[in-house]
């Protein structure tokens, strides 16, 4: 059988050259592939608000090809697909405004979703009152793996490292950056309802109910 692709949902989509041309949409041009965990999207340029190629194909493969500064930001609500950092860094500079949704790289990372080997760096900020935020995910039900944040993260309420709140795995990730204002914060999540191993914190954590994991 041959490599199955992944369709977009929200738009219509042709690679060409290494090329993506998206109708009525701005995203980060791909430098190849399908978007099958065969043949993952392959990302390679610098990106801004809007041009969110997870909210694009939520369900789809991607794979970081450099390190990359990504700001603005348009919120992917769910992602159930599967992003592979590949060793390199993206340095964020994202905020939600006054919006009370999980905040993170990703809102929140689906039972099949999966995020590896990725590194973070920048800032990751929210106001909104009831806001759950993590520099990978607000919420994660999915498989967090081999990612390592050194961001500095801070909302009103509940605040992790990696994720705000955990209800699937996190394994083998670290914290070194600074977490701050919120009321429940954790190095690594604020809330863990599932798997955590193999991870620390080394970052500073201010809050109300501030933990180092």
């Amino acid at each position: 059988t041959g490599v199955q692709t992944c369709a977009l949902p929200i738009c219509s989509m042709e690679v060409s050259k290494g090329q993506t041309n998206l109708q009525n949409l701005s995203v980060i041009p791909f430098a190849g592939g399908t978007g099958s965990p065969e043949d993952p999207y392959r990302i390679q340029e610098q990106g801004t608000m809007d041009q969110n190629p997870f909210r694009l194909a939520p369900d789809c493969a991607f794979r970081l090809e450099a390190d990359l500064n990504w700001s603005g930001w348009t919120l992917c609500p769910e992602f159930g697909g599967t992003f592979d950092g590949n060793q390199h860094t993206l340095n964020l500079s994202i905020s939600s405004g006054t919006s009370d949704a999980p905040f993170g790289l990703f809102s929140t990372l689906l039972p099949q979703g999966r995020v590896e080997n990725l590194r973070l760096s920048g800032q990751v900020e929210v106001s909104g009152s009831g806001t759950v935020l993590g520099s990978v995910a607000g919420v994660n039900q999915g498989t967090i793996s081999n990612c390592f944040a050194s961001t500095q993260v801070s909302g009103p309420n509940v605040v992790g490292g990696i994720a705000g709140e955990n209800q699937g795995s996190i394994t083998n990730c670290g914290f070194i950056g600074t977490i701050q204002q919120g009321i429940s914060c954790g190095g690594i999540c604020a809330f863990n309802q599932a798997q955590l191993r193999g991870c620390y914190s080394a970052g500073t954590i201010t809050g109300t109910y501030a933990g180092g994991i």
